[in-house]
């Protein structure tokens, strides 16, 4: 780097633009908010289950067990505990071996719920899972049209050019033929020529 290059910094680059798609936000009947981002790049699904976190999320009188738990959930426990209206304390609540709050959070994926109409999906009451599948399915039909859209226009691209080359374009090959003929007509005239100039001289020496 030359010693003039230092003295000045380089220019500054042309701004590049960011948008952010704006979010479709649903709130569903057992409360869990649903985030949605479209993005009709690739026919593609994903979806991330999120849990609020954090010290302002903590209970008033657990401070740091939402730390504890996003840090460790294996500290989350499973079972479902069976308080009843006649509970009193001393009651064993909590069995070993409980796993009902993990079954019932597993059939949260298969429980009908509510949803609003959204992109190309009708409103519907369904399943997380079929939900997801339904979404899917759109995006991948939109895309297939899309697809098939653009093979129809590519055809009849090709076609158009093609036609307006046959009547537009050049064969050099036919130019060349004619050309050639006309050449050889051209010299085929000039021995006419010569032919009818010698005999007009041996007329004239005739007399």
């Amino acid at each position: 780097m030359t010693p003039e290059l230092r003295k000045s910094a380089p220019a500054p680059l042309a701004p590049v633009s960011f948008d952010i798609p704006q979010p479709i936000q649903a709130t569903l009947d057992n409360g869990l908010r649903v985030v949605i981002f479209e993005n009709e790049r690739l026919p593609l699904v994903s979806f991330r289950l999120a849990f609020q976190s954090g010290d302002t999320n903590d209970p008033k009188d657990s401070t740091g067990l939402t730390s504890a738990v996003a840090a460790n959930p294996a500290r989350v426990g499973f079972a479902s505990p069976a308080i009843t209206p006649s509970t009193v304390v001393g009651n064993t609540i909590v069995s070993a071996g409980d796993n009902a709050g993990a079954i019932a959070l597993q059939n949260v994926i298969t429980k009908s719920q509510s949803f609003h109409a959204a992109g190309g999906i009708a409103a519907q009451v369904a399943s997380l899972s079929d939900y997801a599948a339904s979404f899917y399915q759109n995006v991948s039909t939109q895309s297939n049209a899309v697809t098939a859209a653009q093979t129809t226009q590519d055809d009849r691209l090709t076609e158009a050019t093609a036609r307006f080359s046959s009547n537009s374009g050049v064969s050099l090959d036919e130019e060349l033929t004619a050309l050639t003929t006309y050449q050889q007509a051209y010299a085929a005239g000039a021995r006419i020529l010569t032919v009818v100039d010698q005999l007009y001289q041996t007329l004239l020496g005739i007399q």
